[in-house]
Parts: structure tokens; sequence; C-alpha cells
């Protein structure tokens, strides 16, 4: 029943950031700025979740994120389950009570993908300079929100499992 309840509540809350994400992204249409902070969804079931329970996690994100964006199907399903098979590996290295090494993997993450969608979604503009100085721009203002709201974010999931009985820093992860 535990596992019930800490996939589902890590689970909530990405599909919550999504759907405030893409809110602020519709306020924000006047300004053509594109806030893509998507890194940070999969580094709380990466660093603290066992595999499996962090796979499922990213593969429904995945597929919320299907449902919203105009991509090939499969792609931010391919992409979640990417850089969560990435960052599972990555937390043998890191440790998942420092909030700084979440938050570069946060930021190292956000920026893979987004420059893979970048360059595999807008195959035809890649030559263009103009192109490439919308996405230095819209990376950098998503960089800027994943510093401010990644500890947050985070943090919030941790409390959300403590309310529910779960301490999710005494128990062992399984690599």
């Amino acid at each position: 029943m535990m596992l019930k309840r800490r996939i589902l509540i890590v689970l909530v809350c990405n599909l919550g950031f999504i759907f405030l994400v893409q809110l602020f992204n519709h306020a924000m249409t006047g300004t053509s700025l594109v806030l893509f902070p998507y890194g940070i969804l999969v580094v709380f079931a990466a660093m603290n979740l066992r595999f499996s329970q962090g796979l499922l996690i990213a593969i429904i994100t995945g597929l919320w994120m299907e449902g919203s964006y105009p991509s090939p199907f499969g792609w931010f399903l391919f992409l979640m389950v990417l850089i969560f098979a990435l960052a599972s590996r990555l937390r043998l290295r890191l440790h998942r009570e420092n909030r700084a090494h979440s938050l570069f993997l946060g930021l190292g993450l956000n920026t893979f993908i987004y420059l893979l969608c970048c360059l595999v979604l807008g195959q035809w503009l890649v030559t263009s300079p103009l192109y490439w100085l919308r996405v230095a721009v819209d990376l950098l203002y998503s960089s800027l929100v994943i510093v401010f709201i990644s500890t947050w974010f985070l943090e919030f999931q941790v409390s959300l499992l403590h309310l529910v009985g779960i301490n999710i820093y005494q128990e062992e992860i399984d690599t």
C-alpha cells in the first residue's frame, strides 16, 4: 500500500507541475517566451525511488506530456524514459539528500532534452541564427525558473510523503 501511495504522490506532483507550466505558458503567449522546465520531473523519482517505480512515473509523465504538445507520437515518452535512465545511472554518484546535486542534475537534464527537442522538432529552422537566439533565450529563461523552483518542488514532494508517513531519507534504495 505504501508503494502505491509513493507512486501516486510523485505522479500527482508531476502532473500538477505540467499543468501549471502549461497555464503559465498560455498566460505568457504575448511575450513569446516558452517555459520548458521539464528536466526536474524525473529527478525526484530517479534519486529517491526504485528503478521500476521511477520508470512507471516517467512513462506516465511522458504520456501526459504527449497529449498537450504537438510532437510525433511517443516523442516525450521516449525523452522522459531516456532522461530517467540517465538520471538513475547518475544517482550512484550523487547524494540524494543534497539539493544542489538534484538542482544541477535537473538543469543538465533539462538542457539536454530541450536541445534535443529543438534539433529534432525544429529541423527546418536549424540553419537560422535567429532560431538559435530564441532557443538560447528560452533555455536561459527555463534554467532560471528551474533554479528558483526546483528546491521548492522537490521538498514539496518530500513533505507530502512525510504527511502519509513515508520517510524517504531513512530507506535504502535498490540500485
